[in-house]
């Protein structure tokens, strides 16, 4: 059985700051099944931390002595993925994969047994910026698992499902971008010159993906696509046949000849595309009503 393991022994003060949580989160910081709450009810927080929902069984708990604090301890778990609720685009968290995730807290008691213990099941979130981050786990009981099904039922009846999340934090993002733009002036992304737009289209080339998944990275392969644009129902229009850069891994897992929805902006030479999401009648919809929040298209 191949498993890929990811060792992160500090939550980073950065995602601390982000989950608006201490720099160092501990086993006790709040409720953990909230703390996931939270996160699900800020649909771009979670889509900006590439956030995984996860069922997972606890394979190992260990406590390291430490002298970085008057406990000296550090609890480190172990997880092997059972199921990924809410699988991000560029996830590659899958059944059995394997997360380690260390707890280091001065104040606070570490993941008590019971409940927590090896072989136990839990739910887990994981953000990703440049490694895994978690939070503490929450035990995976009827009641906890039918409000975690409860609220994910709601976040995708509003955001649909990973991949069109993604397509409405880009619009979003691009938006802002253009909020911020005196009139009459050109638009700069990513420090080119640019014109967002979101449209529909077919796929119809997609370069292969690479053969090894990467690790969590601020660096994602980008991947060549060709698209045949159907409409563009926000942005600046351009060439109905779209060279594009995907700049994901897994490209939304678009296919040949699939209808897609993505939001791009265009640069010297190709467009630069977020991951697209199925074009389907539902997410159309949904797309549309966002589109119709933003008002009118300032250029």
């Amino acid at each position: 059985m191949k498993t890929r393991s990811i060792h992160s022994t500090f939550v980073r003060f950065l995602l601390g700051l982000a989950l608006g949580a201490p720099p160092f989160l501990s086993a006790q910081s709040g409720a953990p099944l909230e703390e996931i709450h939270s996160i699900l009810k800020n649909p771009r927080k979670l889509a900006q931390e590439h956030g995984s929902i996860l069922v997972a069984e606890i394979t190992n708990m260990e406590a390291i002595r430490r002298t970085a604090c008057k406990s000296g301890i550090e609890q480190r778990v172990t997880y092997r993925v059972v199921e990924n609720l809410w699988a991000e685009p560029d996830s590659g968290i899958e059944p059995n994969f394997v997360i380690t995730k260390g707890f280091v807290d001065c104040r606070d008691k570490q993941l008590s047994s019971p409940p927590f213990a090896v072989g136990v099941k839990v739910l887990l979130y994981c953000g990703r910026l440049d490694h895994y981050n978690c939070l503490p786990p929450s035990p995976d009981t009827t009641a906890n698992s039918e409000k975690l099904h409860t609220w994910l039922d709601a976040l995708r009846h509003d955001e649909g499902d990973p991949a069109l999340l993604h397509v409405h934090e880009k619009l979003l993002e691009a938006s802002e971008i253009l909020g911020k733009v005196p009139a009459g002036r050109p638009v700069v992304i990513n420090g080119e010159l640019g014109w967002p737009f979101l449209c529909t289209g077919r796929v119809r080339s997609i370069e292969p993906p690479p053969q090894r998944t990467p690790v969590p990275s601020s660096v994602i392969p980008r991947r060549y696509l060709e698209i045949t644009v159907s409409k563009f129902l926000w942005g600046k229009p351009q060439p109905l046949n779209l060279h594009a850069w995907c700049n994901s891994f897994k490209c939304g897992s678009a296919q040949p000849n699939e209808d897609v929805i993505l939001v791009c902006h265009t640069t010297l030479s190709f467009a630069e595309c977020s991951p697209p999401a199925a074009a389907s009648e539902e997410n159309l919809h949904k797309v549309k009503s966002w589109i119709a929040q933003l008002g009118n298209f300032p250029y």
